[in-house]
């Protein structure tokens, strides 16, 4: 039995398919050795947003809430299609002090948690667990701490456990959305100067449930 810290995405590598080939390829040669992955994740600052950015500096100074999120969608996916994999561990639960570290402009930090180390926010790759693995009904909007926008074309990003999830922008509505991996995504949206409401709302288990956010475009 033997666990494999796995950082492809963050220290080296691609998060978009390298670990299901590097587990499958393991896992071919040695059907019968049992393995996991041991640790796995990406820093992120929530007060710091990008869309659709590359492979942050792991020890650089920018560490967009967005690409965690990102990283933990492709790696859960691998993870969870390769039922050989007996166990996987994120690392970690809340960001934490590391005196030797500089990152995402928060020295003396690891910032690889789903949740800040004073516990006050739990960051968009948390819900993309609670979707996954939850019972509870999950509905929430990404992105939400990025309030001050330069760029009116955007998207709405939302995890939920519902089976379709309707979106509205300024009371206008986006659509109806089913998805099949907890993801449902509106491209291209277009934001008007000054406060933005974006709105989902979905049934799950027989009861309503919105989210709600204001985003400004200056």
């Amino acid at each position: 039995m033997t666990g494999f810290n796995k950082y492809l995405g963050w220290y080296y590598g691609s998060k978009d398919g390298e670990l299901g080939a590097w587990a499958d390829t393991l896992h071919t040669n040695a059907p019968s050795r049992r393995i996991a992955v041991s640790e796995y994740g990406a820093g992120a600052n929530p007060s710091q947003h990008a869309l659709n950015r590359p492979r942050a500096a792991p020890g650089g100074s920018w560490h967009p809430e967005e690409y965690q999120a990102q990283f933990h969608e492709a790696y859960w996916k691998q993870l969870a299609t390769r039922p050989y994999i007996w166990g996987a561990f994120v690392w970690a639960m809340f960001d934490f002090a590391s005196d030797g570290r500089s990152e995402g402009s928060r020295p003396g930090l690891n910032d690889k948690g789903l949740v800040t180390r004073d516990r006050q926010i739990r960051k968009d790759a948390f819900y993309w667990y609670k979707a996954n693995w939850a019972t509870t009904p999950t509905l929430y909007i990404t992105s939400r701490r990025w309030t001050q926008r330069t760029d009116a074309t955007t998207e709405v990003k939302v995890y939920s456990n519902a089976s379709q999830v309707t979106a509205t922008l300024n009371g206008t509505s986006l659509g109806t959305l089913r998805s099949s991996d907890h993801i449902l995504r509106w491209a291209n949206v277009t934001l008007r100067p000054g406060q933005n409401t974006v709105t989902v709302t979905a049934t799950i288990n027989g009861s309503t449930y919105t989210d709600s956010v204001n985003w400004t475009l200056s």
